[in-house]
């Protein structure tokens, strides 16, 4: 998946990012409790943060709140 215009929105506790996918739907991946998930809206132009949970998985324990981009954008590409 190719994104555009991200922005994080929050640096730790959570880690959190807002951005565009290149076909306009909005994104919105938030690391908290360790569970890294990602949205992804179904319309152009809606935002992520209501969208569909494309990706979810417990990546760390139930403390952890911080997470570096390097570390989301390769989930990133690989989703469909």
């Amino acid at each position: 998946m190719e994104i555009k215009n991200l922005i994080q929105t929050c640096e730790a506790c959570p880690s959190q990012w807002e951005a565009q996918t290149i076909d306009n739907r909005g994104v919105y991946v938030r690391y908290r409790w360790g569970y890294l998930s990602i949205n992804i809206s179904t319309n152009p132009g809606d935002h992520g943060l209501g969208g569909q949970e494309v990706y979810g998985e417990q990546i760390g324990d139930g403390l952890d709140g911080f997470l570096s981009w390097s570390d989301v954008a390769p989930i990133i590409e690989n989703l469909q």
